[in-house]
């Protein structure tokens, strides 16, 4: 059963940036002002009674004017669809309540939406069944999307497994909260990357064991389809003597566990 609108249309003079670009900077202002770049935790509490969470609701109910299907170019589909996804995690958070973790609401991933071109985009279908090219989710037994759901149109032919890197879910184990320039996406995505992998990538050459984000196992077909692929895309994205110890055949390859706290600055209970 589908969830809560979050984007209702409402009345109110249009701003002057496409909707493509509103997205991405509702997203950038309140990054800016709001998320601690030490910890990549957000300070809700605040966020959620300024004027950027107006913004950020304002172009949400913008975004019926969008039409995906002029995204024509590549990179800059892939960096619009994450900032939309970033932008609806950030709302689904916003509008509350979510105390602890996005795990207390059961329909988090599944039930908010926006609607853009007449079509219901929760935060799987964005994820999933458009950048991950109607993709199965982990566990899922079969495609987000049926064979003639209109929103098929949208769905990339190909996974750009960078994606992983910059999809903000918050919780502990997310990706910081950042918008992907659409003008700069490539490098940006790149960026994004390098630093989420350096941040979270170990490797203990002496044990012959790496630690790689829980992402690597529960999507490694997007990766390449094996362990030895995933290996490849770290070392491919890493600057430092981690990515040579990683190319040892025998290196043991263990995957951290997901840390679904909510990533908030300021705890509930401290």
């Amino acid at each position: 059963m589908m969830g809560e609108q979050l984007n209702q249309e409402t009345p109110g003079t249009p701003g002057t940036d496409t909707p493509v670009t509103a997205v991405e900077s509702a997203l950038e202002r309140i990054a800016a002002r709001y998320c601690a770049p030490s910890s990549h935790r957000v300070d809700y509490g605040a966020a959620a009674v300024s004027d950027e969470y107006e913004a950020l609701r304002h172009t949400a109910s913008a975004l019926a004017d969008l039409d995906p299907d002029r995204l024509a170019d590549p990179h800059s589909a892939v960096a619009f669809w994450i900032n939309l996804y970033n932008l609806l995690t950030l709302h689904i958070v916003l509008s509350g309540p979510i105390a602890t973790s996005v795990r207390e609401r059961e329909d988090f991933f599944t039930g908010p939406y926006y609607r853009v071109a007449g079509q219901a985009l929760t935060l799987d279908a964005i994820e999933h069944g458009i950048l991950r090219g109607n993709a199965r989710r982990y566990m899922g037994l079969k495609p987000l999307f049926s064979s003639g759901d209109p929103r098929l149109r949208w769905s990339l032919r190909t996974i750009d497994p960078r994606i992983h890197f910059a999809l903000y879910t918050a919780n502990m184990s997310s990706p910081p909260l950042r918008a992907i320039p659409v003008a700069q996406a490539e490098t940006a995505l790149d960026n994004a990357t390098r630093e989420q992998l350096a941040a979270t990538v170990r490797v203990d050459p002496s044990g012959r064991t790496a630690r790689l984000p829980r992402v690597f196992r529960w999507y490694t077909g997007d990766f390449g389809g094996s362990i030895d692929d995933a290996l490849a895309f770290v070392r491919r994205h890493l600057d430092d003597n981690r990515a040579d110890a990683l190319a040892d055949e025998d290196i043991n390859v263990e995957f951290d566990p997901f840390d679904w706290r909510l990533n908030d600055r300021y705890p509930a209970g401290g």
